[in-house]
């Protein structure tokens, strides 16, 4: 393996690099912990509107008319709005899309650490670089961890 140098301005670079490509898998990961928090609560406010709707249809309207069936069929639909509701906005082609560009800045930033571990050695024998060095490891490392709470298992090497 020939013998590589590694002057300031690259590690510079580097942890500029990392930084910044941290930032982002944060940021879509955060969107995503967003997106996931509005979907839970919309299917939850439909559940709720529909549950009420079916309850005051029941008691108001249709107890004494409405047979067993009726009123089962009812509670039934009423209840299946909210779950195809929320199949249904969690199916867009932009999922797949979203996802993959959380996938590849993932594979980007686990590239960057491990660039950055193996140059840690060559840094400056300053202690406040090695903790700058060390602190850039450690944010990047808890956005990757970010993203396989949300987005499930790490991506798989292509």
């Amino acid at each position: 393996m020939p013998d590589i140098r590694v002057g300031a301005g690259d590690l510079d670079r580097l942890l500029q690099l990392l930084s910044e490509y941290t930032a982002k898998l944060r940021k879509l990961c955060e969107e995503r912990a967003e997106r996931r928090n509005r979907l839970m609560q919309s299917t939850a406010l439909m559940t709720t509107a529909m549950v009420v709707l079916v309850t005051f249809f029941y008691e108001f309207i249709g107890r004494d008319k409405a047979t067993d069936s009726q009123v089962k069929i009812i509670m039934i639909a009423g209840m299946s709005v909210p779950m195809v509701f929320a199949f249904t906005r969690a199916l867009p082609g932009t999922r797949l899309t979203y996802g993959y560009d959380a996938k590849q800045v993932y594979v980007t930033v686990e590239r960057l650490i491990k660039t950055a571990s193996q140059y840690s050695e060559h840094s400056s024998r300053r202690l406040s670089d090695k903790f700058e060095f060390d602190l850039r490891l450690a944010e990047a490392e808890a956005a990757m961890h970010m993203y396989r709470e949300l987005f499930g298992t790490s991506p798989s090497k292509d």
